[in-house]
């Protein structure tokens, strides 16, 4: 972003002009600004950028309580000892590690509080994380994917570009390489923004959630910001597609199928797509089986069309719906501050995709047998789809948690 500086001649005279204009603002106040007006002390922002939080702001944060169940879990987390390796030491390369879910509960502490101390743990939470991602390293899209969105949202809840400028100028040009980065791990997924691409499975949306973040983040970078929105506007057509709309898949054509993927779980193979449109069909065992919403690359890990689908088939869902309401979420916030600049109005896409989605996670799964890394996902639902609030804590996921405080103040 471009600054006046203060004292520049013509800054002087542009603040004579405002002061006259406005002899009851005070300038230094963010509270007090008229919105008519670009008071030469602020950055002016670049068309691409965007300033309400990557996925929570601290405003929002704010209004809820510090006490309660939730706000003790976040609590404990960002105070954790230094015994759990994957909890306390940072690490890349292990697709369990959740040490981003501690930095990001230190930089919710700080967001709520104030308390500069939990501002510099996430901070060395953020920067001790760069680097320990390793080229060849078993699994490294998905470890990468799982991670990746949290330090950004932490990154985001400090405010490190504004008070950190060194660390983020470095964590910055990182965060952007490492998007396109080789880390190889595997015979197919080898690059974060290309596992996104090609694929529809869990490890694709939690490539997605990752890339997002990090383009959203940089829309506000005066390097990166261009870029970051290209990139984004390129993402938000591939979940677009990954929804259903089939179109929106750039280049034309469509995903890959993964080696588990199974043709007996799309409603047309033909023209399948991630998350199936509305439709039924006979199970081998005579069962007419509503299949809207299934995400057909996840629930064919538990083997062919069912009546009763395989656990693991549940479990892959539930971690593909992980990253699927992260994008959703990022985007959907960009679209609230400008559905102009940012046309992405994530919720309402194919039918309400994600609705239906886990519409058909209900009959499957009655009683919400998952993971603990997934029971954050249902109050993003109830969150946006205003459907009723779950009777079980969040918790912290796996890019993403917290969110029956972050989003309920429960």
């Amino acid at each position: 972003m471009k600054k006046i500086r203060f004292f520049d001649g013509f800054g002087l005279l542009f603040l004579a002009l405002f002061l006259l204009a406005n002899p009851e603002t005070n300038v230094f106040s963010s509270s007090s600004l008229n919105t008519n007006y670009i008071p030469i002390v602020f950055s002016m922002p670049t068309s691409t950028s965007a300033s309400s939080g990557v996925i929570i702001s601290a405003a929002e944060i704010a209004k809820w309580p510090t006490g309660g169940t939730g706000w003790n879990y976040i609590k404990s987390i960002a105070d954790h000892n230094d015994t759990d390796p994957d909890i306390d030491i940072p690490d890349l390369t292990n697709q369990n590690n959740k040490h981003n879910m501690k930095v990001l509960a230190q930089a919710i502490i700080y967001a709520r509080t104030g308390d500069v101390t939990y501002q510099s743990k996430a901070l060395e939470g953020i920067m001790s994380a760069k680097g320990t991602e390793r080229v060849g390293a078993d699994n490294s899209i998905l470890s990468l994917g799982r991670q990746l969105g949290g330090y950004v949202f932490a990154a985001d809840l400090i405010k490190m570009q504004t008070y950190f400028p060194q660390d983020y100028t470095i964590f910055r040009d990182w965060l952007w390489n490492i998007r396109t980065q080789n880390l190889g791990g595997h015979e197919v997924f080898t690059m974060l923004n290309q596992t996104h691409e090609q694929y529809a499975s869990n490890w694709s949306t939690f490539a997605g959630a990752s890339r997002i973040a990090a383009d959203a983040y940089l829309l506000n970078d005066p390097v990166y910001a261009a870029l970051a929105k290209a990139d984004l506007d390129r993402a938000a057509n591939i979940f677009a597609a990954w929804l259903g709309n089939r179109s929106k898949y750039p280049g034309g054509g469509y995903f890959k199928e993964t080696s588990g993927y199974d043709p007996s779980w799309s409603c047309d193979p033909a023209n399948w797509t991630a998350v199936n449109p509305p439709c039924s069909k006979t199970a081998p065992t005579g069962e007419i089986i509503n299949l809207d919403g299934a995400i057909v690359s996840d629930i064919s890990r538990g083997g062919a069309f069912a009546a009763t689908p395989g656990e693991d088939g549940v479990s892959y869902s539930w971690e593909g719906l992980q990253g699927a309401f992260v994008q959703a979420e990022i985007l959907y916030r960009l679209y609230l501050i400008n559905p102009k600049l940012y046309p992405y109005p994530t919720y309402d896409w194919s039918n309400n995709a994600l609705e239906r989605a886990m519409n058909f996670m209900r009959r499957i799964n009655t009683g919400w047998t998952f993971s603990s890394a997934s029971r954050h996902v249902p109050w993003f639902e109830s969150y946006r789809y205003n459907s009723l609030s779950p009777s079980f804590a969040a918790g912290a996921g796996r890019v993403f948690g917290y969110t029956d405080w972050l989003l309920f103040g429960k």
